[in-house]
């Protein structure tokens, strides 16, 4: 049960949410003295991103016409039971608001999940990340829209699947390995078709909501000194309307890599995970959008097939301003409603565990108990 915003402090001690409240004061004033220092110098930080290029207007660009849009998002989840672990993901897509002249169809479904009853494994959540992400990346190359996006960053994907299959030994007799392994060679496909983004009438960009990069703050250190990352920066710098010149993504400390297993290694897998990795290393670029004057810039990742072709760059900004018009959403609709949905699923298995127990309780009731004590969490529930 989700606890209300009055009873966050029902069960603390008194002393306890006094001190909270206290560290809460202090923390807002030493962000606003943050803030009020950069607001200080927007203007000398707004001349040093015109002056480097790197400050762009949407009207700049040619006119397109209002491109088709949708969203991608996945969950995993995991109920903690006394015998075994129930567990799953989802991934779905979300069609956003639709041009008037649209005809194309999207067909069913729209969606992947699939749920599993597991022994206690910590490598598990791993598997199902992979999973998740793997399905996002199928489902967003199936979209049949001009603008596709993925709740993320590009390189998320990389990283969850490396986690895993550097895992993958651990759970050998797992369903979940059986499972990641058969869908491996689709995930990557669908990977590489993303970052290539070779046809001109299909943009996909990942749009982090969080990111810790620094791209344009790296640019502007010889104009002010900051320990905020670009997201931070360019809500205070950029207009509506604005964006940044699209700039090549900041690079880890440590080459990206995918460790397959070598008992799954061919040649189709090694030659798709050398094009990813080449891909991230080199083609990817990041844009800084506001579409709206109530929405913070959003960070964008595309391919630099798409960055640097003005008419898909175009395409691809008019299909967030036009997904950004409600104001009481920060981010675009179809992503916003995807993330609505997919924030249930974890909800979902607890109803797949009940149904569980009861079918097990109906088909054995000499041993009723027994399912009902295997089948409870091993923590309390609130």
């Amino acid at each position: 049960m989700e606890l209300s915003k009055e009873d966050v402090f029902t069960d603390l001690p008194a002393a306890l949410v006094d001190k909270l409240l206290q560290d809460g004061e202090r923390i807002g004033e030493t962000i606003s003295e943050q803030l009020k220092a950069l607001q200080a110098h927007r203007e000398v930080l707004r001349r040093a991103l015109h002056e480097q290029g790197l400050l762009r207007n949407v009207a700049e660009l040619p006119i397109v016409d209002v491109p088709t849009v949708c969203g991608i998002d996945g969950s995993y989840g995991a109920e903690r039971l006394v015998a075994v672990d129930i567990v799953g993901f989802a991934a779905l897509g979300v069609e956003g608001l639709t041009p008037p002249s649209e005809k194309r169809e999207w067909p069913e479904p729209h969606f992947a999940s699939k749920v599993w009853a597991e022994p206690h494994r910590e490598e598990t959540t791993l598997l199902l990340r992979a999973c998740m992400v793997g399905w996002e990346l199928t489902l967003a190359a199936q979209a049949p829209h001009e603008v596709v996006l993925l709740d993320g960053s590009l390189t998320t994907p990389l990283i969850y699947l490396n986690q895993a299959l550097s895992r993958i030994d651990s759970a050998a007799t797992s369903p979940i390995h059986t499972y990641l392994k058969e869908h491996l060679k689709d995930f990557l496909s669908s990977y590489q078709q993303i970052l290539m983004a070779a046809r001109s009438d299909r943009q996909y960009a990942a749009l982090p909501k969080y990111s810790s990069r620094r791209e344009i703050c790296r640019r502007l250190t010889e104009t002010v000194q900051t320990n905020l990352e670009d997201k931070a920066i360019l809500n205070l710098l950029l207009s509506a309307g604005e964006y940044t010149q699209p700039v090549p993504l900041e690079q880890p400390s440590s080459p990206w890599h995918l460790s397959l297993p070598p008992e799954w290694e061919n040649a189709e897998l090694v030659e798709l995970r050398d094009s990813i990795v080449e891909i991230l290393s080199k083609e990817v670029r990041v844009i800084y959008y506001r579409p709206m004057p109530w929405i913070p810039p959003l960070r964008i990742e595309v391919s630099r097939a798409v960055a640097e072709n003005k008419a898909r760059r175009a395409s691809l900004l008019r299909g967030l301003q036009e997904q950004c018009r409600a104001n009481g959403m920060l981010e675009p609709y179809p992503l916003f409603l995807a993330d609505k949905m997919v924030k249930h699923f974890p909800e979902a298995l607890g109803i797949i565990r009940q149904i569980a127990t009861r079918h097990a309780a109906l088909q054995h009731p000499e041993d009723a108990s027994l399912f009902f004590l295997a089948l409870h969490h091993y923590r309390t529930e609130t």
